[in-house]
């Protein structure tokens, strides 16, 4: 056939492939045009849908036989819907009514589209919407469109260009609602008019206050209220008092001003501020015109008062000089602040001692520090400033001295002196008060001081006698012993002496004059110095042999000789301190003559290194070893069994040859072993570790096995169940014993399972045996139980039309549909194994038809139950998420 099913009207054109040997051909078609036939290749159409069955019997005079091809024939869809709404929402469930139809396409009218069955859809806006469904099956489509009309409540909505000013204020509100409004209400209390219904009116509010301009929206579908506050205000009124205290020049201002929202004071010394209530310190006396402006959005005020600042005053003077020889004048010239009243000058030691003068006059007649001291006062209070004057007298010259050797030490012992000149009697002099001098000789000296000041000088003379004996050379040294370059401090400790002359043997500078030089030495070796003290007197001379050692650096060098393994060192370095040895190993020693043991065979090069404190030098050799230390491996031809379980471990060693073998067999009997492949017994079932370590010459290695052998026992089983839906429930396994388990149920109802933890759903009541069988390599076990099936005449679901879920299985997106006698409420929840309520949805039921999406993505694989509930009435089915 060209088809076997189609759409009417179908037609068909049979091709005969019936024997060459076919002599009459017979076509029964029921339903079709025609209905029969006696060609070879007929052409049938078929006008009504339905299921056809066409048969062909062919003969000869041999016998006949037949062939038959059911036909399906289909027909378009008929597409029809009607839409549930409520004025005021925008929200239309529609209601598909089509035929024979397997798809769908919506078109809302306001550029959404949908291809669920019964879908529903949100409006945006109000308005007339043509809403088309376009039903479709494998014949042809359908198309129908209907009118809808959205209608919702308006939002009431306006604006102002202000909310504040001042009376009289004028509003003229902004209108700012939603296209659908049909009435507009103004409430405008307080204001003329208090209310409009126009769209734009105009209120004017004359009384200072706050207000609420109201304004309700309404259409057919309802009403909105939207309101604003509204501030009128008035001028402000100034006003302040101040705080002040005589002596001061601080002013605290209170502002008493009403109505005001910011302020500037003007405090008539061109200072200003605006603080509401400010402090101000007047920088001198006088009387200020302070004025104080009030400001709101309303106006401003302003008020002036005058403040007096008065201070107390402050003393100064100068003088032209504060020193001078008696009798000695001072004209004191009087700086006092001008706020100034009266004067009272206190001059002890002066004539006059006293006086009220602004600018007095006073003689000082006898030498000394005398202090001159003036108090000013007025109404606020008064001050004092006092000087120091210093009265001179001629001086007198003294002095005193100590001799040590050639060196004489003066001191000064002057009065009333501020210069001095001092001649040595040898033709030197100085200028210093205390001077130190040393004579070039021995004998007797005059020295002559002479004492000068503003008021005169005086001379005062004295003999010296100076004698000096023979100096005494003596010398230490410190850092004399090191390595070169090597810098040597030489410390003078000579008696007597004023000059010196030093020779050093090897040194750097070879001689010198200076009484502690520094000397270096750049070549090894042990070396003299020699120190000639010299003094008016005569020299003495000091030698010190062998006093500065310079050291050598060292030298590195070693033997080894070599026995399996182990190599021992013997150091042979010169002038080495200290030693360290890197044996190529990642080892080392700080040993002078080490032995070392190498864990493998092969090439390592071994470096001393020979340190003093003159430096480190090194020598490197390779020493070859033939050899390695054994690398262990463990194998088992089993490592899987139940218990008693024993088992032979093969150790397989790479590397060197192992002399020693170490096990370690955790769990096993025995528990150690030095065989190279013993032979363990386990008797309880666990995973267990195995250690081996291999010895040699060249050492050791090991190895742990862990979890290498697994030892089992016959499982243990036994099982809970839970019921999680009318009939339904949830079995789970509890097993111990390991190993490949197999699981074999038998719900006692003749059915069963081989998961571990299945769901099974029984048909009808009864009270049923279950049985566990669990088993692994090592046997098997059984565990039994009951479970007792009661179904609630509650879930009798004869009240149901029908209630469909779709698709199921699924991947969390499905749907349910449900056709019922109407009620208020209609609750759907989805419910886990366990109980656990994970979804609920409720919406009303007064058509008597529901259907909704579940958009469950991210649901758990697994079984689940739909509990459906319409009044008092109850239904459930279970749901497969894969």
């Amino acid at each position: 056939l060209n088809a076997t099913d189609g759409c009417t009207p179908f037609v068909i054109m049979p091709q005969d492939a019936s024997s060459s040997n076919t002599d009459s051909w017979s076509w029964d078609a029921p339903g079709a045009n025609p209905s029969n036939s006696m060609d070879q290749a007929p052409t049938f159409t078929y006008n009504t849908p339905g299921t056809y069955t066409l048969t062909l019997a062919v003969s000869n005079e041999a016998g006949t036989d037949t062939h038959s091809v059911d036909l399906t024939v289909g027909q378009g869809p008929s597409a029809d819907f009607t839409y549930d709404y409520t004025i005021g929402t925008t929200t239309v469930n529609f209601n598909n009514l089509s035929a024979e139809a397997n798809a769908y396409e919506w078109n809302f009218g306001d550029g959404n589209f949908s291809t669920e069955t019964d879908p529903t859809h949100d409006f945006s806006a109000d308005g007339i919407y043509t809403v088309e469904l376009v039903a479709f099956n494998d014949c042809s489509s359908d198309t129908i469109e209907y009118e809808i009309e959205i209608t919702t409540a308006p939002t009431a909505s306006f604006s102002l260009s202000d909310t504040d000013g001042c009376a009289p204020f004028v509003v003229m509100p902004q209108d700012a609602s939603s296209a659908n409004t049909d009435n507009w209400s103004w409430d405008a209390p307080g204001a003329s008019p208090p209310n409009s219904m126009d769209q734009a009116p105009t209120f004017t509010y004359d009384t200072p206050g706050t207000y609420t301009l109201t304004l309700t929206v309404s259409n057919e579908a309802g009403s909105d209220v939207s309101t604003i506050d509204i501030t009128v205000g008035e001028g402000p009124s100034a006003d302040y008092s101040y705080d002040y205290t005589i002596g001061n020049t601080s002013v605290a201002f209170n502002n008493l001003s009403t109505n005001a929202n910011n302020y500037e004071w003007h405090f008539g010394d061109g200072s200003m501020s605006v603080d509401a209530s400010p402090n101000y310190n007047y920088a001198m006396d006088g009387i200020y015109n302070v004025q104080m402006v009030a400001h709101n959005d309303c106006g401003t005020d302003t008020v002036t008062y005058e403040v007096e600042i008065i201070t107390a005053p402050v003393a100064s003077f100068s003088l032209s000089e504060t020193s001078g020889c008696a009798a000695f004048t001072v004209m004191p010239l009087d700086a006092s602040s001008a706020n100034t009243d009266n004067w009272s000058w206190d001059a002890p030691g002066a004539d006059p001692s006293s006086s009220m003068d602004a600018n007095p006059v006073f003689v000082y007649n006898t030498p000394g520090v005398y202090t001159l001291s003036l108090t000013v006062s007025n109404e606020a209070g008064m001050h004092t400033m006092t000087m120091d004057i210093t009265v001179l007298d001629v001086p007198a010259s003294d002095f005193s001295y100590q001799v040590n050797g050639v060196t004489v030490s003066l001191e000064n012992q002057s009065a009333n002196a501020n210069s001095y000149t001092w001649n040595f009697g040898d033709g030197n002099s100085s200028d210093e008060e205390n001077p130190t001098h040393e004579y070039q000789s021995v004998g007797d000296f005059i020295i002559s001081l002479t004492a000068e000041n503003g008021c005169g000088t005086s001379m005062m003379l004295d003999t010296v006698s100076l004698s000096l004996d023979a100096p005494v050379a003596n010398f230490v040294v410190e850092n004399n012993v090191g390595c070169a370059p090597l810098e040597v401090s030489f410390n003078n400790a000579s008696e007597n002496a004023t000059s010196y002359m030093w020779t050093f043997d090897g040194g750097m500078p070879a001689t010198s004059t200076e009484e502690h030089p520094t000397v270096i030495y750049d070549e090894p070796g042990i070396y003299s110095a020699t120190l000639l003290a010299i003094n008016p007197a005569g020299s003495g001379a000091l030698t010190q042999m062998d006093i500065v050692v310079v050291n050598n650096t060292p030298q590195a060098d070693f033997l080894y000789d070599i026995d399996g393994a182990t190599v021992s060192f013997t150091n042979n370095s010169q002038d080495g301190g200290e030693y360290a040895w890197l044996f190529g190993d990642g080892e080392g020693s700080a040993m002078e003559n080490p032995s070392h043991t190498y864990s493998t065979g092969g090439e390592y090069e071994v470096i001393l290194l020979a340190t003093n404190d003159c430096g480190v030098d090194t020598s490197t050799q390779l020493i070859v070893l033939e050899g390695e230390a054994p690398v262990p491996g463990v194998s088992v031809h089993d490592s899987v069994g139940c218990a008693p379980f024993t088992i032979t471990y093969f150790s397989t060693v790479t590397g060197g040859e192992a002399t020693t073998y170490e096990w370690t067999f955790e769990g096993g009997t025995p528990e150690t072993s030095t065989d190279p492949n013993p032979e363990v017994l386990y008797e309880t079932a666990g995973v267990y570790t195995v250690q081996l370590t291999t010895t040699n010459a060249f050492g050791s290695n090991s190895i742990e096995e862990t979890d290498i052998i697994t030892v089992l026992d016959t499982p243990e089983a036994s099982f809970t169940s839970e019921q999680i839906g009318p009939s339904e429930f949830n079995f789970t396994s509890m097993v111990s014993g390991g190993g490949n388990l197999e699981y074999s149920w038998d719900f006692g109802d003749g059915n069963g399972s081989n998961e571990a933890n299945p769901v099974h759903l029984y048909e009808e009541e009864g009270t049923f045996t279950v049985e566990l069988t669990v088993s692994n390599e090592c046997g098997e076990v059984v565990a039994t139980g009951e479970v007792e099936i009661v179904i609630d005449r509650v879930i009798d679901e004869s009240w149901l039309q029908y209630l469909n879920v779709y698709p199921n299985p699924n991947e969390g997106q499905f749907a349910l549909e449900i056709k019922a006698p109407a009620s208020d409420r209609i609750q759907a929840r989805l419910i886990n194994v366990i109980g656990q309520s994970l979804y609920e949805v409720q919406d009303d039921f007064h058509t008597g038809y529901w259907n909704h999406h579940f958009q469950l993505n991210k649901l758990p694989t697994g079984v689940y139950i739909l509990e459906v509930k319409a009044g008092e009435q109850k239904a459930y089915r279970r749901v497969v998420v894969e």
